[in-house]
């Protein structure tokens, strides 16, 4: 061996590969004992040796070494008893796996040793490690030899020893012995050529270590590397470089001349490694050198994807070519087969990965459950396959008109294929789970959430409640009602809360409680009234624009309807719900609202969530009908303060005005405007369509009335004073007409603008009326609410900021009841679906369903263009 010697600081990180600590494994379990050996029994009488037999060992070229203790003329017969080792430390050799580096982890490929006869085989030093290998593997592979100072012979008395599984001393460039058979000569793996490229693979090994030095951010790494490297490297730059000429480096910076204890002297190697000590040692150190080894960084896959973008794009002349099995396949197969080659096989590869991993973690706990194994089914993969590329391709060429694209569209538009299109997208994984699936996990949600957690709560919070019917029918037969079957219904009651933050203190207590006696008034013309149709006066003698001329004829301005008087009214109006948005929570339901007991449980399940004390008032809103069940529940609690639905009580105003001017020809003039269903009219079947008539109708007698007082030269107020004669009977009544109407008309404006006076003075004015058209219960009904309101002035107090539920644009709020039905009744019937007959299911989908809208929200708000998805409720 030449004396000829490098000198290496064995301190430096990037000299791990001398360090006693180069191999970096977990070694808690390296003394547990790992291979168990086969025994021998040998039963001497019995022996028979057939001497022309061939062994059936695959060891049989060196068990010439046992045969010393047995003598070859007597014949035998050996019985070989194994036993399996029960448990076996996992391979030693790290590599990619996963996905990640880590160590091979293989506890089922050892090949068990034999005997003390291949100890000599199986143990090795590499560096000062103790390794050890299958003995087939070295009977005449040399890919573990000796091979000073890299790899030398150890004794098998090593308890640190790492072991090494057949399949990875295969993959690092090991080779078996392999039985040749009968009549055929054995060859190594030497004689077969397989290590004549053993040093032109170490290095590439070797070259991709700087590589990877390059690459690591560590820079003082780097600079030492260099300054070993290089002087070797300028040696070879020398044409007259020898080997014997080879001396110690004197060009060593000063970082490597450390006088330190820690040098450690390796001579130059005689004899070069194989291939399998230089890759294990790699391996053994987590150098990711090879290509399948690197971890991919933010870059490569940015450059990877702006190649694909590229190539996709210029695929176009390629999918051209192959437009009739794109458009109009025969099968999902020859679907596939039209588009580029490079994504289908991108994608193919990827999925098929996926699905082995998944495969393979699936059948490892079904063999363990001895259940039946799993296998990979690519006709199903290609269903996934096909949607992603049908996306990619449709996102680059969207007017391709592909195949599945094309088709998805139509199954859109058919209702009744919609669970095919759930299970189509399933299959494609685009739907996380089946539909029956989705019924359970809906029901779990559902039953866990508490519509309460959505209430807020404060000192300036006004609590509203509102409670209404909600009722559903069973759905029809799929092809219409053939059989006349007649169908179930279900009830509930809808209980809803509109929180709405007021500028003052809504919690005080006690709160003023004023007496009401026989002197307290109730009805009739307010102040604020009389106001209020002035108002209305000017602005219809504005528009009309009355003209007289020298002969004193009276022109006027005949370019005017119901919108232009309506926006002219508006101007001269105070604006009011000056405060943020309501928070809207609808409750847990509850019974039929035809029972007093079940009104009463909603009242007092309203207490509960509310938190309210003994002292604490219950303000509910409700229509005319549950309203007089409330009154009723006021002498079982007398904290609850009934408040009369504006927009229930709106609709019974226009049918007191269609009953009390019936007998005027109120009908006549509707039928003459082009009303064909008057009994519908007279009923109030359509809230909106009546008030349109009636509003047509006051307009144009409003026009009538003025023209009348300025021809007359006398002021509209005096209209009703008149003497009464055969001129001027009609003109009184339709006078009437014009004010009721115009109390009506500012009732509404009122609720649109949430001015709380204004509803409350034309509420007040209009009163009288009801008792006139019959309307005896909302006769009572409009006596209780308004002596409510007289008596508890802080109620008053807390209307007057919020008069109205301002959820929508100014000028165009909604009535407490009215928002019940639009954001109560109507949003519970468009968002709830399942079994709506039974109750149980019924009263958890009504609970459930904001939680479960504000989910799909989410969603659709992300992906779906403002102007095709309204981001509020409906």
């Amino acid at each position: 061996m030449l004396n000829n010697t490098i000198e290496i600081n064995t301190n430096t990180s990037e000299m791990q590969i001398l360090d006693e600590n180069w191999f970096d494994v977990n070694e808690k379990s390296i003394d547990e004992p790992i291979l168990i050996p086969r025994t021998f029994e040998l039963n001497e009488a019995d022996m028979i040796h057939d001497e022309n037999s061939d062994s059936d060992s695959e060891f049989d070229d060196f068990e010439s070494e046992y045969d010393e203790n047995f003598d070859n003329d007597t014949e035998s017969d050996i019985r070989v008893e194994q036993n399996k080792p029960k448990k076996l430390t996992p391979c030693v050799l790290i590599d990619k796996i996963d996905g990640k580096i880590q160590r091979c982890k293989n506890m089922d490929s050892f090949r068990n040793f034999r005997g003390n006869g291949c100890s000599k085989h199986s143990t090795w030093g590499l560096l000062g490690k103790s390794i050890k290998v299958a003995c087939n593997g070295q009977h005449k592979c040399p890919a573990l030899e000796e091979c000073n100072p890299i790899c030398k012979s150890v004794s098998e008395d090593n308890k640190n020893s790492r072991y090494i599984c057949s399949e990875c001393y295969e993959l690092e460039g090991g080779h078996f012995h392999v039985k040749p058979g009968k009549g055929k000569l054995s060859t190594t793996c030497t004689e077969q050529k397989y290590h004549d490229h053993d040093i032109k693979k170490n290095l590439e090994i070797v070259a991709r270590w700087i590589f990877y030095v390059k690459d690591n951010k560590n820079e003082e790494y780097q600079k030492k590397v260099l300054g070993i490297f290089l002087p070797s490297y300028f040696h070879f730059l020398n044409e007259n470089y020898h080997v014997d000429n080879f001396h110690e480096n004197p060009l060593q910076s000063n970082e490597l001349n450390d006088t330190s204890s820690n040098h450690l002297l390796i001579p130059i190697l005689l004899k070069l490694p194989t291939l399998f000590m230089v890759r294990t040692l790699t391996r053994l150190n987590k150098i990711p050198i090879y290509l399948d080894e690197k971890e991919l960084e933010e870059k490569d896959f940015e450059k990877i994807g702006k190649i694909a973008g590229d190539k996709l794009w210029q695929s176009y002349k390629h999918l051209k070519e192959n437009q009739t099995y794109l458009r109009s396949p025969t099968c999902i197969t020859e679907y596939i087969d039209a588009f580029p080659k490079f994504l289908k096989i991108f994608f193919e590869k990827m999925l098929l990965q996926l699905e082995s991993k998944k495969i393979f973690r699936s059948n490892r706990k079904n063999k363990s459950q001895n259940k039946p194994l799993k296998q990979s089914n690519p006709q199903e993969i290609n269903k996934t396959i096909s949607f992603l590329l049908s996306v990619l391709i449709g996102y680059a060429f969207p007017y391709f008109d592909l195949w599945l694209p094309v088709v998805l569209s139509s199954l859109c538009r058919r209702p009744k294929l919609i669970s095919s299109l759930h299970a189509l997208l399933t299959k494609c994984f685009i739907i996380g789970h089946t539909n029956r699936h989705e019924r359970q996990l809906e029901k779990t949600r559902m039953q866990s959430i508490d519509p309460t957690k959505r209430l807020r709560s404060g000192n300036d919070i006004f609590n509203l409640a509102v409670i209404d019917n909600i009722d559903f029918k069973e759905a029809s037969f799929g092809f219409g009602n053939i059989y006349d079957v007649t169908r179930e219904t279900s009830h509930a009651t809808l209980r809803m809360v509109f929180q709405s933050t007021l500028p003052i203190l809504v919690n005080e207590i006690p709160e003023p409680i004023k007496e009401l006696n026989v002197n307290t008034q109730l009805f009739g013309m307010t102040q604020g009234m009389n106001i209020m149709q002035s108002k209305i006066d000017y602005a219809f003698e504005k528009l009309l624009d009355f003209q007289k001329s020298t002969d004193e004829n009276i022109s006027y301005n005949k370019d005017l309807d119901v919108d232009t008087i309506e926006k002219e009214i508006l101007t001269r109006c105070d604006f009011g719900c000056l405060i943020p948005p309501s928070n809207v929570v609808i409750l847990t339901p509850t019974g039929s609202l035809n029972d007093d007991n079940e009104i009463f449980r909603a009242t007092q399940m309203y207490k509960e969530e509310f938190s309210l004390n003994d002292d604490g008032y219950l303000d509910i809103c409700a229509d005319e009908a549950i309203f007089r069940r409330l009154i009723k529940s006021r002498t079982r609690w007398e904290k609850i303060r009934p408040i009369l639905g504006q927009w229930h009580t709106s609709r019974e105003m226009l049918g007191v005005l269609l009953t009390i001017f019936s007998s005027y020809g109120i009908f006549h003039l509707a039928a003459a405007i082009g009303v064909r269903f008057l009994d519908k009219l007279q009923a109030v079947v359509d809230n909106r369509s009546t008030r349109r008539v009636l509003e047509l109708i006051w307009v144009a007698v409003g026009i009538a009335i003025h023209i009348y007082a300025k021809k007359k030269n006398i002021s509209i107020e005096n209209i009703s004073t008149e003497p009464t004669d055969n001129n001027n009977v009609c003109v009184k009544a339709w006078y009437f007409y014009y004010k009721y109407f115009a109390m009506w008309k500012s009732h509404l404006i009122g609720i649109r603008i949430g001015n709380y006076e204004l509803q409350h003075d034309s509420l007040t004015a209009f009163a009288p009326l009801f008792p006139a058209a019959g309307k005896n219960n909302y006769t009572t009904s409009v006596a209780h609410f308004l002596s409510i309101l007289k008596k508890y002035p802080n109620l008053e107090k807390k209307l007057k900021h919020c008069a109205s539920i301002n959820l929508t644009r100014k000028g165009h709020y909604l009535a407490y009841d009215e928002a019940l039905e639009v954001h109560g009744v109507g949003y519970v019937k468009q968002n709830i679906i399942g079994n709506v007959i039974n109750q149980e299911n019924l009263n958890l989908q009504i609970k459930a369903t904001q939680e479960e809208k504000e989910r799909i929200d989410i969603l659709l708000n992300e992906f779906l263009d403002p102007y095709n998805y309204n981001r509020k409720d409906p």
